[in-house]
């Protein structure tokens, strides 16, 4: 309205001192050049140049980012938005991020049918502040808290598939290597009839995860478990031991907090086998059928409280994060004794290659304690691996990840490889060589 003011002034001191036919103008002459004149003046002000389009607030913000070239007169900032360049604009200043109006698409993105904001074009989006992308292009909240930021969201279906196989070898005793030949010398500092040479786990998980709301998601763990350990006797006879089956089931729920926290608490239900039994070979001929011990059980024989936090932020490029869980077994099983209780804690760091591409470091700490009881089957003097007291310690793991991920639909594959770097085990027992794994993930509405 002051532009509109302006104009009918310049206008009416115009026609003050112009000669006209008439000794004073019409109104309807003076009417029409001031409305040609303000309609000019607005028509110029609203022009949006080729490649940009308004926003709401009235900026200017380029259509891509990455390829726009600013028209005479005008700065483009990295976030997009189109400045007129003047005495009062200070360019080196950090852009403005856009703000997001609740309950309000923003430029460059879209819902979809879950309430989450997907972004059109993920490498050149411009976050609103806020909030921050994942590397599929949902768009998540710093706090947690509304905009339907949520990676998974109410009414989401989340499967994953994982495959997992450990390799053990050799003995630690503390932090000092022990060959199994030195586990069973006649005289020896141990003097054990028989020590594990190797062992190989395979596990294979299925999880089905449901989003009740947009921060509440509870989940089921299914597990199956394969296990084979070798043995050396103490006159140099070697045998395998074999077993295989369902182990333990988690159902647990995943609650998204404040500052993006998630908190999980679950319980472990006892579904493995603790009575896995087989030929067990102590000399040469002299076979029986035994139970085998803690180690080639498929289960822990104990209902198990789990409960953990996690954090997540990442920017475009680079996201990081830390967790930790905490597995509390609440009773002695049948067998008269329960696993220790198991403590992880984990901090990784992950490079967005590409919205496909993306890379991951990860330290873990895993602090196990030792087993209470003991299973009055085994004779604890045959092997350190039938030892109740040899079992648990600390191990320190680093790991290298590469996920591959596509956003429509949402699905991921992820390779894992795992090198323990540091080992302090509770007694005689087998240590960790390497972990390897691959995960296949799929989310659907």
């Amino acid at each position: 309205m002051s532009k509109l003011k302006q104009v009918w002034g310049r206008v009416m001191r115009c026609l003050s001192h112009c000669k006209f036919p008439l000794k004073r103008p019409s109104i309807a002459v003076v009417f029409s050049i001031v409305m040609m004149t303000g309609y000019a003046g607005m028509l110029n002000a609203e022009e949006v140049p080729a490649g940009f389009h308004r926003l709401p607030n009235g900026k200017m913000m380029a259509d891509e980012p990455a390829t726009a070239v600013a028209p005479a007169g005008y700065y483009l900032r990295k976030n997009g938005i189109l400045i007129k360049v003047s005495d009062d604009i200070d360019l080196t200043a950090p852009p403005p991020a856009i703000e997001l109006v609740p309950g309000e698409v923003p430029p460059g993105f879209h819902k979809m049918p879950n309430g989450s904001l997907m972004a059109n074009d993920p490498d050149n989006a411009v976050v609103p502040e806020g909030y921050h992308m994942m590397p599929d292009g949902t768009l998540m909240s710093n706090s947690g808290e509304g905009g339907g930021g949520h990676h998974h969201g109410a009414g989401m279906w989340m499967f994953d598939y994982k495959y997992v196989r450990m390799y053990m070898k050799d003995l630690l005793d503390t932090t000092r290597t022990v060959t199994p030949q030195q586990a069973v010398a006649v005289g020896g500092k141990y003097g054990y009839m028989m020590a594990p040479v190797d062992m190989t786990m395979d596990m294979h998980m299925l999880m089905i995860m449901y989003g009740i709301t947009d921060k509440v998601m509870p989940m089921i763990m299914l597990h199956y478990m394969k296990n084979d350990m070798a043995m050396y006797s103490v006159d140099g006879t070697e045998s395998t031991m074999h077993s295989s089956g369902i182990a333990d089931t988690v159902i647990s729920a995943m609650i998204q907090g404040p500052y993006n926290s998630n908190f999980n608490i679950g319980l472990s239900l006892p579904t493995g086998s603790i009575d896995e039994r087989g030929p067990m070979t102590h000399t040469a001929g002299n076979v029986r059928e035994e139970k085998y011990p803690y180690g080639m059980q498929l289960g822990s024989g104990s209902y198990e409280l789990k409960q953990g936090i996690s954090y997540e932020a990442a920017t475009k490029k680079i996201g990081w994060g830390a967790s930790y869980e905490y597995t509390a077994r609440l009773n002695t099983n049948d067998n008269d004794y329960k696993l220790g209780n198991l403590l992880l804690a984990d901090g990784w760091l992950r490079w967005n290659v590409n919205r496909f591409v993306h890379m991951t470091g990860k330290m873990q700490l895993r602090s196990q304690s030792q087993i209470v009881g003991a299973d009055p089957e085994l004779d604890r003097t045959m092997s350190p691996a039938a030892n109740a007291a040899a079992y648990g310690g600390k191990r320190v793991d680093a790991s290298a990840i590469i996920k591959f991920s596509v956003p429509s639909p949402m699905m991921s594959v992820s390779l894992d490889f795992t090198k323990p770097v540091y080992q302090n085990l509770w007694g005689l027992q087998m240590k960790t060589s390497w972990i390897a794994s691959i995960n296949f993930g799929l989310m659907i509405h």
